[in-house]
C-alpha cells in the first residue's frame, strides 16, 4: 500500500463463499423448500448467554446522562460457570449522542442476519481474519425483519448494527478471559448509496464464538420463524433453550428447570416481587402452549424458608409432538453433519 494511502476493504473471494464447513451450515434436513424458509441456526454457546437482556425501558432508568455503567451477569453452560461483561455502545451524534447495551431489536437483527447466512451465496468464511461472515443489502435484511413482522426504518436497522458491532462481551471462564462483539466487522455504504442502489452490498463478520460454533459444528438447527413469531423477550429465550438443550424432548420426560435458574440466567425477570416474577414467567410459558411448542407445564409447590419468604419453585415442562418431530428431525441433522 502507497503512503499516504487510504487502506481499501476487499470483498470477500469467491472461494471463501465455498467450503466444507459453510455447506453443512447451510443445508437443513427438511421435506420442503417451505419447510426450509422456516429454519436456522441456533448456536448453543453464544445463544446461552444473557447478552441482550437490558430492555430500553431499563437503560433509560440507570442511564447517567447520556451514559450506562458496565453490565455484568453469570450464566451456566453444560453445568460450568460464565461471567459475561456488557459494555455499552455509543451512537449518535451531538446531542443525540447515548450509549447503549444491543436489546430487543439487536436480538431480532442478529438473528435475521444469521437467517441471511442460512443462503450459500451470502456466507463467507473470511481466511484473513477467522471470522465467518454474510454478505446482504440494507433492503434485503428490512425485508426478512419485515417479513417475521418486525417493521423498521432503515435508520433504526443502521442503529442497531452500530450497537451490535461497538458492544464489548467479555467472557470469563476458569481463569480465562474472551473479548468480542455481536458483529466484530461492519462494512456498510452510505444512506446516498443504499438510495441509489437498494442492492448495495453490506458485509459483516460474526462475533469468535459464533464463527467458533460453525466451524466446530456445535449448532442445530431449530424453527427461527416460530422464534421471531413469538411476543415475549422471556418466551424467546426460553424456547432457544429448549431448542438447544432438550435434545431428547419426550412426553414422557418433561424438561424441568425453576424460577430461579430461569431468573439468574435470562436476566429477563426483574419485577418486584418473586410472586411477579412468577406470573411474567407463566405468561411466557403460556404463550408456548398457544404456539404449540409446549403440550403443558406444571409448577411446584414453592419453597419457602423464613418467615415463608419464597425461596424458589419447580417447574416442569412438557413438550408438544410437534416439538418433538422438530428436536428429533434437528438431532439426526447433527449426526449427520458430524460424521462429515
Amino acid at each position: 500500500m502507497e503512503e499516504g494511502k487510504a487502506q481499501d476493504w476487499s470483498a470477500p473471494e469467491p472461494a471463501e463463499f465455498k467450503t466444507k464447513q459453510l455447506s453443512l451450515f447451510t443445508d437443513f434436513l427438511v421435506n420442503s423448500e417451505k419447510e426450509r424458509e422456516k429454519l436456522s441456526n441456533i448456536m448453543n454457546f453464544w445463544d446461552s448467554m444473557p447478552k441482550y437482556s437490558v430492555t430500553k425501558q431499563r437503560q433509560n432508568k440507570i442511564r447517567q446522562g447520556r451514559y450506562l455503567p458496565k453490565y455484568e451477569r453469570t450464566f451456566n453452560y453444560k453445568g460450568d460457570p460464565y461471567t459475561i461483561e456488557v459494555s455499552p455502545a455509543r451512537t449518535g451524534s451531538g446531542e443525540e449522542e447515548k450509549e447503549y447495551y444491543p436489546s430487543v431489536m439487536e436480538e431480532f437483527v442478529e438473528n435475521a442476519l444469521r437467517k441471511l447466512a442460512c443462503e450459500p451465496e451470502q456466507i463467507y468464511f473470511s481466511q484473513k481474519r477467522g471470522r465467518v461472515g454474510v454478505t446482504f443489502s440494507l433492503h434485503q435484511l428490512r425485508k426478512e425483519l419485515k417479513e417475521r413482522g418486525h417493521y423498521y426504518r432503515c435508520a433504526e436497522i443502521k442503529q442497531s448494527l452500530e450497537i451490535l458491532s461497538q458492544t464489548k462481551i467479555k467472557v470469563e471462564y476458569g481463569g480465562k478471559m474472551i473479548l468480542t462483539s455481536p458483529i466484530t466487522n461492519l462494512v456498510g455504504v452510505s444512506e446516498e448509496e443504499s438510495k441509489k442502489d437498494k442492492k448495495a452490498r453490506w458485509y459483516v463478520e460474526f462475533s469468535l464464538f459464533l464463527s467458533l460454533g460453525l466451524m466446530e459444528k456445535t449448532y442445530r438447527q431449530y424453527n427461527y420463524e416460530l422464534m421471531m413469531g413469538l411476543r415475549g423477550q422471556l418466551t424467546r429465550w426460553i424456547y432457544k433453550r429448549l431448542a438447544s438443550r432438550y435434545t431428547q424432548a419426550s412426553i414422557f420426560a418433561p424438561y424441568s428447570c425453576s424460577l430461579k435458574m430461569i431468573k439468574q440466567e435470562s436476566g429477563l425477570l426483574n419485577t418486584a416481587t418473586t410472586t411477579q416474577d412468577m406470573r411474567f414467567l407463566v405468561r411466557s410459558l403460556e404463550e408456548l402452549v398457544e404456539k404449540n411448542v409446549l403440550m403443558d407445564f406444571q409448577v411446584d409447590d414453592p419453597e419457602r424458608g423464613p418467615r415463608n419468604k419464597i425461596l424458589n419453585i419447580g417447574i416442569h415442562l412438557r413438550p408438544s409432538m410437534d416439538f418433538i418431530d422438530e428436536t428429533k428431525r434437528a438431532n439426526k441433522r447433527f449426526q449427520i453433519k458430524n460424521k462429515e
